[in-house]
């Protein structure tokens, strides 16, 4: 971007000359410049704009899989876009990329006449988006959107100080008037005060977040590689993560316990039990169609169901992968592994 940015000086009062600002050895109207110029103008729409448009362009071909968890190979090469957001926001990332560049890049091209118009357009813009943290709340973690409101806002007040210490620059009597001092001193000690304030103040919050998370997060099952809970995707036809087979008799209260504690441990796991789920028992093939795993829970009588037998029947037609479950205690409707051995057909 600071190829734009040149610098004149008059020669005499009717002529004057541009000079790249970072290279006054570079005229702006020489040939060389105009090839620099060309070659920053391909690399803009290359990068700060090529690549919002291509994760914008990914994230709209992925969006059905993103929002309905459809495995694919690319919702796989996409999950660095969209995995840290909730779903509803899985666009954010070409969001926060765009922020980054305006404040890194495009302010420059205000032209260095108008410094307190980039300091004032930086802030503004932090401020946009310390505003639109706090309403959205775009991030899956609670934790993540306070970080980034907490960004945010340093930003601004940076930025404000910036704006501040330009006013001070260009009129002290203004500044002196604002309460920050002929010279600026009191800018410094607003930015001081302010920004260890908030980090102290992020400090606090995070680790009372972290702790209030740890605690609420009691019993969920987190993945070791990264400390995140497991993204439970569903392939096309799929509507299930695991079907409950079992027989009402000896094994409806299990099996409404194992559903109830797999939901605790992976919240947002789809489980199929009939008292909840089923409307048809003509339809059960469907169901276990409809699964992608089953698991059959072994207790007295299992063998003795024919709709029981349906449904193991059909996981082993389909190739389903079956989860055995065995309940030993007696007294709970179980039996040995040599009564089911022998009551299996």
């Amino acid at each position: 971007f600071k190829t734009f940015l040149c610098d004149s000086f008059f020669v005499n009062e009717l002529t004057s000359r541009s000079y790249l600002h970072d290279d006054y050895s570079l005229e702006c109207s020489s040939n060389p410049y105009k090839r620099a110029r060309r070659t920053a103008i391909a690399l803009v729409f290359l990068w700060p704009v090529g690549i919002p448009l291509l994760y914008l362009s990914l994230l709209a071909a992925a969006q059905t899989h993103i929002k309905h968890h459809k495995p694919s190979t690319l919702l796989t090469v996409t999950r660095f876009l969209w995995s840290e957001y909730a779903a509803r926001f899985y666009w954010w990332e070409p969001v926060e990329l765009l922020r980054k560049l305006c404040l890194t890049g495009f302010v420059l091209l205000i032209d260095n006449n108008h410094t307190l118009g980039r300091a004032l357009a930086a802030m503004l813009l932090s401020l946009l988006f310390l505003v639109s943290q706090l309403t959205l709340k775009p991030f899956k973690r609670p934790v993540d959107n306070l970080i980034s409101a907490l960004t945010h806002l340093s930003l601004t007040l940076l930025f404000l100080s910036v704006l501040l210490l330009k006013v001070c620059a260009s009129s002290p009597k203004t500044c002196s008037t604002l309460g920050l001092g002929d010279d600026g001193e009191g800018v410094l000690l607003f930015f001081l005060i302010f920004s260890t304030s908030i980090v102290g103040l992020f400090l606090l919050i995070s680790t009372l977040q972290v702790i209030r998370e740890l605690k609420s997060g009691r019993g969920i099952l987190y993945l070791r590689n990264t400390s995140t809970v497991p993204e439970l995707l569903l392939s096309d036809g799929i509507t299930y993560h695991l079907f409950l087979s079992h027989i009402w008799a000896s094994g409806q209260d299990q099996v409404a316990v194992i559903k109830c504690q797999l939901q605790l441990c992976l919240p947002g796991a789809r489980i199929f039990l009939d008292v909840d789920d089923l409307k048809d028992i003509d339809s059960l093939e469907q169901y276990i169609d409809e699964s992608a795993l089953v698991m059959i829970f072994l207790s007295k009588g299992y063998f003795y169901s024919r709709n029981c037998l349906r449904e193991a029947r059909w996981s082993m037609v389909k190739q389903k992968p079956l989860v055995l479950v065995h309940e030993a205690d007696r007294n709970k409707g179980g039996l040995s592994m040599e009564d089911v051995r022998q009551d299996c057909p």
